[in-house]
């Protein structure tokens, strides 16, 4: 009796999880043979490409009439993305270089931070390298990326490599594979669009789950009155039918 009592539990829990509740998000799985967007018209570098036969990053040569600025010890280059008068990001970096026209400037070994809508820091993240276009403020983020909202309740990190950030819709996109951590919760696709605060994720291609019962059943305030009972793990790969679930805080 006990032993069906905890499996319809975790199956209740995996549907929440599912729904989108359990991580506070709003997950939505497209078609995988869907067409992918294509990337933004502005999303090209401004300099040829410096990478390793692996794929690595090299520092980007300085173009010709370009310009080449060094930060010195602690005192590291600091840039703003400023659109429609509001501040959308900061980032500190070790090395700029800018082009001969001043359109795109490229900055290397930064950490950023992105502003919400009151002023404050939503969101942190690491790159090897990103590409600012001076007109419109969006940004190219190159090389391994490591991205944390600054939630401490519901923290989400993901990790990536290359990643768009448009400044009119205030939208992170990530063409490449990307997993997703919340405590407990461990998500897994072949790309990814997100908002600032990473409240909202839309996840393409076949997306992989896998979830912490207990943490998942804490985190809801689930519970049969059996608190002796140990939680399981559980583990899923979403189907590719098209699905769209919200779930509140």
């Amino acid at each position: 009796m006990s032993q069906n009592r905890r499996l319809e539990r975790l199956g209740i829990l995996l549907a929440v999880l599912m729904s989108g509740a359990a991580l506070g998000l709003e997950v939505q799985q497209r078609l995988a043979s869907a067409p992918k967007p294509s990337p933004p018209a502005n999303a090209t570098a401004p300099l040829p490409p410096a990478t390793t036969p692996d794929g690595e990053l090299l520092p980007l040569p300085v173009p010709e009439d370009g310009k080449e600025i060094l930060g010195k010890g602690k005192d590291l280059i600091r840039i703003q993305g400023v659109h429609s008068g509001r501040k959308q990001y900061e980032l500190t970096a070790q090395r700029l270089v800018l082009t001969r026209d001043e359109s795109k400037t490229a900055v290397e070994g930064i950490r950023g931070t992105l502003i919400g809508n009151d002023g404050k820091p939503v969101a942190a993240f690491t790159a090897e390298r990103a590409i600012m276009h001076m007109q419109t403020k969006d940004l190219d983020v190159e090389g391994q990326v490591l991205v944390e909202s600054l939630d401490r309740e519901e923290k989400v990190v993901f990790s990536t490599r290359n990643m768009h950030w448009s400044a009119r819709d205030e939208r992170l996109t990530c063409p490449n594979p990307v997993e997703v951590t919340q405590p407990g919760v461990l998500l897994r696709g072949s790309s990814m669009v997100a908002d600032a605060r990473l409240r909202k994720l839309s996840l393409d291609g076949g997306v992989y789950l896998e979830a912490d019962a207990e943490k998942v059943e804490k985190g809801l305030g689930v519970s049969d009155g059996s608190s002796s009972q140990s939680g399981g793990r559980t583990r899923g790969t979403a189907s590719p039918a098209s699905q769209r679930a919200k779930g509140g805080r």
